[in-house]
Formats: C-alpha cells, structure tokens, sequence
C-alpha cells in the first residue's frame, strides 16, 4: 500500500504536491455575498445607515444614522447625569459610602432612567430594525456584480 499523501494549506498555497498551487476554493466564495446580505450585515453589525451608505444611498443612511445617533446621545446623557448625581450624593454626604446606599441610589435612578429613555430606546430598536429590513430589500433590488468586475441585472 502506498502511504497517504499529507497536503498542507499555507497562506492559500498548497505545499504538498511537488509544484505549490494556489488553492482555488479560498477564492471561489469572494463573491459570493449579494449586496442585499451585505447591506443587512453592515446595518446590523457597523451602525443604522451603514448598509444604505454601502449601497450608494447617501440621503436614507444619514438619516437612520442621524436619528440613531441623536438617540444614543441622548441616552448617554441620562446615564452620564444619574451617574453624576448618585457620585455627588455620596461626595456631599447624603448618600452613605457603602454598598446597600449606593445599590438603593442605583435601583432608584434606574426606575426614572427607565421612565425617561423607555421610548428613546425603542425608537432606536425600531430605526436600527428598519435599517436592517430597508438595506436589504435595497440590496435586492440592486444589481450584483459578478467575479470580473462587471455589473449584472
């Protein structure tokens, strides 16, 4: 019986035949992805109105990104002013310096936190969702390209 040929797969070069080949299935699924699965990812994983601006529509992915943006910041805010007023509650004294005070200041900050940013959060659940449905039925209407560059209807 012949022994069984081992084959190692280096930087996508095959180096166990005698002459080293490039490995053609690393390549094969470049394009693989349409732009609608794309511009779903890029909305769900970078930020709403990424997968707009990836494809090309500039007016609609500034303005998910903008009403996002306007919602994270305004939610920062709420945070960073409860952070601020449990901090100088225990700096001025009125909120003891240990756990249980401290938890009690956090339990209540967070009822008014959640009666202030319940909507705002909802409205950035809802324009994030929108950007993802939006970019990807953008993304099939689109035209693919094929592996040479080229366009295709």
């Amino acid at each position: 019986m012949l022994p069984q040929r081992r084959t190692w797969i280096v930087l996508g070069v095959d180096i166990g035949r005698s002459r080293p080949q490039p490995v053609t299935w690393m390549h094969s699924h470049e394009n693989s992805m349409t732009p609608a699965i794309k511009a779903a990812l890029i909305a769900t994983f970078v930020f709403p109105g990424g997968g707009h601006l990836y494809l090309k529509k500039t007016l609609r992915g500034a303005l998910l990104a903008a009403v996002a943006c306007a919602c994270l910041l305004f939610l920062m805010t709420l945070v960073y002013d409860s952070a601020q007023t449990i901090a100088s509650g225990i700096l001025g004294g009125s909120i003891a310096l240990n756990t249980t005070a401290i938890a009690q200041a956090m339990d209540a900050s967070q009822v008014e936190l959640e009666a202030k940013g319940g909507s705002v959060s909802w409205i950035l659940l809802c324009t994030w969702l929108l950007g993802i449905i939006d970019g990807y039925r953008l993304g099939r209407k689109a035209p693919s390209q094929t592996t040479d560059g080229t366009r295709q209807a």
